[in-house]
Formats: structure tokens, C-alpha cells, sequence
């Protein structure tokens, strides 16, 4: 093969992912992160999400590229979008719904995935 054969071929995989114009995470190639010209990780529930009815707010307004790196600790995150060592990403129970996954610290999530697992009335109650 040739020299532009090989790059050619290179551009058609890698065109899929990385740089590729996107509007959340999910339309990234799995293991990128659709991010902001400022560096933010768009993701499609960046605002949460409200049932069957999609996000709560439009965040499609603006766009980003497809981004290889993992999310930090307090970046939104997504199924395509992960989060780095270390952190796990996690939507906290909350009385309002619902809140967007973020990274946090992998330690603190299991503590709340174990304290909502055990929490039953009388003693204990999910937020209202």
C-alpha cells in the first residue's frame, strides 16, 4: 500500500471519532467525549431529564467536537463519555428530578448506592 493509500484509510477511521461535529457524547465513538469549544463535556442529559420527555432544557443550541479523554471529577458523563480512575460516574438521588451523571469520587458512590440500598421507612426515606 501506498503512503496516501494508508492515510487515506487512516482518516475514514479516525474521521468517525475523534474531531467529529457533535451535540452530546452519545454521538461520539465509544471511550470520547463530545466537548465545548470551552472544554465541556456536552452530554445528552447535561440538564437531566424529565421521564419519557427528553431533557429539560435544549441543549442542542451548540455544538462540539469529539473529544478522546475521560471526564473529571464534577464533568458530566455519559455511556460513551467515561469518567477517569478513580472516579465513577452517577446520578445522586435527589427530590428533584433528575440531576445529571457526574463524575465522583468511586469511594463516595459505592457509600451512597449502599445507603440508598438500605434505606427503608420508618427509618429511612428517599428525598421528596
Amino acid at each position: 500500500m501506498s503512503a496516501l493509500t494508508i492515510g487515506v484509510l487512516l482518516v475514514c477511521f479516525i474521521g468517525g471519532a475523534v474531531g467529529k461535529g457533535c451535540l452530546h457524547s452519545l454521538q461520539c465513538a465509544q471511550d470520547t467525549c463530545c466537548r465545548s469549544s470551552s472544554g465541556a463535556v456536552l452530554s445528552s442529559d447535561q440538564e437531566g431529564h424529565f421521564g419519557p420527555f427528553g431533557p429539560l432544557v435544549d441543549n442542542s443550541q451548540s455544538g462540539g467536537s469529539c473529544t478522546p479523554g475521560k471526564a473529571q471529577q464534577g464533568e458530566n458523563c455519559d455511556s460513551h463519555c467515561k469518567c477517569d480512575t478513580g472516579l465513577e460516574c452517577y446520578r445522586p438521588i435527589s427530590g428533584a428530578c433528575c440531576p445529571p451523571h457526574r463524575c465522583y469520587d468511586a469511594v463516595w458512590v459505592q457509600q451512597q448506592r449502599d445507603y440508598w440500598a438500605n434505606c427503608h421507612p420508618p427509618t429511612c426515606y428517599f428525598p421528596a
